[in-house]
């Protein structure tokens, strides 16, 4: 029976060290990167979810008031869930578009405003062959939609710069 050297464990304990140090520089950099936009997409989903809830929550108390009926289970389950998935899918389409805008630097205050326009433009152009497209309720609830995406982006882009700050000072000496 042989016993293995000390220079063969400690190779062994070296290539260890070296294979964890490189584990770690790995999740840093995943944190230093993706970090940001977990955050954004986090903050969007909540903020753009927060407004059809508190919309159709709105409707709900009104219904109780004049009905006395509180609604089923579509109250309570299906609108948040669709808000939620809602939320979720705009922070996910934000994400490109982020990479876009910071990528051109100081005029990235822009891209929001691109959105809306971006945003409103596919509207009509998709929806205004429709019947009600020559109404104003039609143009009002695009043009709102439009500005709402418009919002939440900029939202997306506040956090993700707030959350680049914070983690370029938690990871400065790195």
């Amino acid at each position: 029976m042989c016993l293995p050297s000390s220079s063969t464990l400690f190779a062994g304990a070296y290539h260890e060290r070296e294979k964890n140090r490189h584990s770690m520089v790995l999740l840093t950099r995943l944190v230093k990167e993706a970090g940001p936009h977990i955050a954004a997409i986090g903050v969007t989903t909540l903020v753009v979810a927060i407004v059809p809830i508190l919309t159709y929550a709105l409707l709900v108390v009104v219904g109780i008031l004049v009905q006395g009926d509180p609604g089923g289970w579509l109250n309570f389950i299906l609108v948040p869930a669709g808000s939620l998935l809602l939320g979720l899918s705009c922070a996910i389409a934000f994400i490109p578009l982020s990479v876009i805008a910071l990528r051109l630097g100081k005029p990235a205050i822009v891209a929001p405003l691109a959105v809306i326009l971006l945003a409103l433009g596919t509207w009509e152009l998709v929806l205004g062959g429709l019947p009600p497209a020559g109404t104003v309720l039609f143009h009002v609830v695009g043009g709102t939609l439009a500005i709402s995406l418009g919002v939440a982006f900029l939202v997306y882009l506040c956090v993700l710069l707030v959350s680049r700050k914070i983690v370029g000072v938690v990871f400065r000496g790195e």
